[in-house]
């Protein structure tokens, strides 16, 4: 289970707290190597999906915030759907479009319960500590001083795009977008914001 204490959850949900944890967790010439808080040793993240039964889209879209988020308004409904690839492949997935003053936000929400070979392409481009940036793109991979969390934030300049996508419990992908954006702090926040541990559950 992935679970959020009190003591994080405050810490999450304070802006300036979550900006020390998300520059900590940057790597390039400027950054340092990560210390981090003493609240994150209470976090917990399987390295083995959890044996509960695969989420339909429509229980995913239960998951997702129903108003507002990070000042972001819902637009629209959400969509959804369940797909079977092969007899014992199939995953479901769910996404959420929200807006706020001429800017975009999506989140998607994916349970791969029985796509190990999707997770695994997914895990497969977050090599732990990278980064690499250059002229058009900015890429960082990270566990956010969280063990077992992979994710990776993205950022293209010239469209000013924000990407961040995570993997939890070897079993769910969580990407959060937005633009435009002038880096990935929004999309880090809106992930740490989520109700992960609802998610996480089974």
């Amino acid at each position: 289970m992935f679970l959020f204490t009190s003591p994080l959850r405050s810490l999450i949900c304070n802006r300036s707290a979550a900006a020390v944890l998300v520059g900590l967790c940057l790597f390039g010439c400027e950054s340092k190597t990560p210390v981090p808080p003493k609240a994150i040793s209470d976090v917990v993240v399987a390295e083995t999906a959890s044996p509960g039964p695969a989420y339909t889209y429509q229980e995913l879209q239960q998951v997702l915030p129903t108003d507002t988020i990070a000042g972001f308004r819902v637009k629209g409904l959400p969509s959804g759907a369940n797909f079977r690839e092969t007899p014992s492949e199939s995953y479901s997935t769910c996404e959420q479009q929200y807006a706020h003053r001429g800017a975009t936000l999506t989140i998607t929400l994916t349970d791969c319960r029985n796509a190990p070979i999707r997770l695994t392409a997914a895990k497969s481009r977050m090599v732990k500590h990278m980064t690499r940036e250059d002229t058009q793109q900015r890429v960082v991979t990270t566990d956010f001083g969280i063990p077992g969390l992979h994710a990776l934030t993205f950022y293209e300049k010239p469209s000013q795009t924000s990407r961040l996508t995570a993997v939890l419990n070897s079993r769910y992908i969580v990407m959060v977008s937005a633009f435009p954006q002038p880096s990935t702090d929004l999309v880090e926040d809106v992930f740490f914001s989520l109700d992960l541990e609802r998610l996480t559950a089974r």
